[in-house]
Parts: C-alpha cells; sequence; structure tokens
C-alpha cells in the first residue's frame, strides 16, 4: 500500500465523516443517518475516482528529467490533499442539503 492509496482511501471516508457531522447537527433520527451515509458514500466514490484519474494522467505525463518529475509529484500530493479537505466540505454541504428538506 502506497501513501497515493492512503491519499485516496482517505477522499473517500471524508465526504462520509462531513455528511455525518452534518447530521448529527440537524437531528433527523435514523433516516437522516441513512440518507447522509448514502450521500456520503457516493461524493466519496466520486471524489476518489477523480483523484485516481487525475494522479494517472499526470504520471503518465511527467516523463520529464527527475527534477521536474520530482515537482510534478510534489504539486500532485498538495493538490490532492487540498481536494481531500474540499471532498468533505462538499460531502458536507450536500448531505445538508438534502437532509434539510426531509
Amino acid at each position: 500500500m502506497t501513501l497515493w492509496d492512503l491519499m485516496t482511501a482517505l477522499c473517500a471516508a471524508m465526504p462520509v465523516a462531513g455528511a455525518l457531522a452534518t447530521v448529527r447537527g440537524a437531528q433527523k433520527g435514523w433516516l437522516g443517518y441513512g440518507i447522509a451515509i448514502i450521500v456520503g458514500v457516493l461524493i466519496g466514490v466520486l471524489c476518489a475516482w477523480a483523484m485516481r484519474a487525475t494522479g494517472t494522467r499526470l504520471a503518465g505525463r511527467s516523463g520529464a528529467g527527475p527534477d521536474k518529475r520530482r515537482l510534478h509529484f510534489r504539486l500532485l500530493y498538495v493538490g490532492a490533499a487540498a481536494w481531500i479537505i474540499l471532498a468533505l466540505f462538499i460531502g458536507s454541504w450536500l448531505a445538508g442539503a438534502v437532509i434539510h428538506r426531509i
């Protein structure tokens, strides 16, 4: 297992955590938790897929010299960290929007 795999798993889990935190504050019961988990998993899978696809595409294009390749991968990991944080807020926001309609 590599760091990229762990970051991908974290990217898939963070929207679920954000959705569950939102429903805890809304106090919507079991139905709210179920909807939050479904929304969080869907957003998590989409965010993780986008992160993997971007990583695969950028890894294929980084055939330049070792210094440029190192810079590309540093930027890739920083971008992935920002994407993970954004996935948390997307999951929280979308779950909140869906739950408040119940």
